[in-house]
């Protein structure tokens, strides 16, 4: 069971996530506080089901299956109005898919971003992160072994748009935070092992 540790400035708390999982699966886990200080989480179970957990104002964890039999890394982030936007890896299987989830009116509606075919080099993408800029649009990264490269992609409306940053094996366990109309990324170098910082405006 995945315990959330919290500081109260004082004392360490911790709170149960009411799902299974396995050591194997611990990379494969995001955080997120909404609006009113409450934890957000995806979590991967020992099923490989990816899960949604939202934390009440009373310490009462509520948990939603997202999709089943999931592979691979996630990340979430907040909008405005707190619905969450999941970005994860379905794995597997080559091909695998990079793929965009959202729960709005009390649906959730996935996407492919990018199919990535991995021949010669069948292992999952090395890490994903997402983003909601203040306009609206969803800002998205990861790894593709099929490049070696990060991948960054920027939904408006209903279409993605995806550009490579970097080259070769530069995009490593990459991470994502947006300043304006900029993206600021940062990713792991394999071949120097320097970690790497770019600041690319949106497509």
């Amino acid at each position: 069971v995945p315990l959330l540790y919290e500081y109260d400035g004082a004392t360490w708390l911790s709170s149960a996530i009411p799902v299974t999982t396995s050591n194997e699966l611990e990379d494969r886990s995001d955080l997120v506080y909404d609006s009113s200080g409450l934890a957000v989480a995806t979590i991967v179970t020992r099923a490989y089901d990816l899960v949604l957990a939202r934390r009440d104002g009373g310490g009462i964890w509520t948990t939603e299956t997202i999709e089943r039999s999931y592979h691979g890394p996630t990340a979430v982030a907040l909008d405005a109005a707190d619905n969450a936007h999941v970005l994860f890896v379905r794995s597997g299987t080559d091909p695998y898919e990079v793929r965009y989830a959202t729960r709005q009116s009390g649906t959730w509606s996935i996407e492919t971003i990018e199919t990535l075919s991995s021949t010669g080099r069948a292992r999952p993408p090395l890490g994903v992160a997402v983003e909601v800029a203040d306009d609206g649009r969803i800002v998205a990264l990861f790894h593709s072994y099929r490049t070696g490269s990060a991948r960054l992609a920027v939904r408006a409306g209903s279409t993605w748009t995806v550009v490579s940053i970097g080259e070769g094996d530069d995009g490593w366990y990459p991470d994502l935070a947006l300043d304006g109309m900029d993206a600021v990324v940062a990713w792991h170098d394999r071949a120097s092992g320097d970690l790497e910082v770019a600041r690319v405006p949106l497509p």
